[in-house]
């Protein structure tokens, strides 16, 4: 992949690449929300799949991803079932009962 001045790429699915600026990302964008709100990372819940959910994950404290995520991905978070299984809305249904 090259490399383009002021961009970052990373890996968004199995055949998909995303590139952003350096200074934006899923968590930069949840950060200046929460600010925005008035929560923390202690009132967020977050979930993903690829690489380019990373910030937004790393940002939550709550953070899963489901059992199609990359296995990169699956390494570093708590894996919860699968979409077919409904897991996030069974993981949001555990937090919110």
């Amino acid at each position: 992949m090259p490399n383009i001045e002021g961009l970052k790429h990373f890996v968004s699915g199995a055949d998909w690449v995303d590139y952003a600026r350096t200074d934006v990302s899923k968590g930069t964008a949840l950060a200046d929300l929460l600010g925005n709100l008035g929560l923390t990372a202690n009132d967020c819940l977050a979930f993903g799949d690829q690489f380019n959910d990373k910030e937004m994950l790393d940002l939550c404290a709550h953070s899963f991803v489901t059992a199609e995520a990359s296995e990169g991905m699956r390494r570093l978070f708590p894996v919860i079932g699968s979409n077919e299984e409904g897991a996030v809305l069974k993981k949001i249904y555990e937090f919110i009962r």
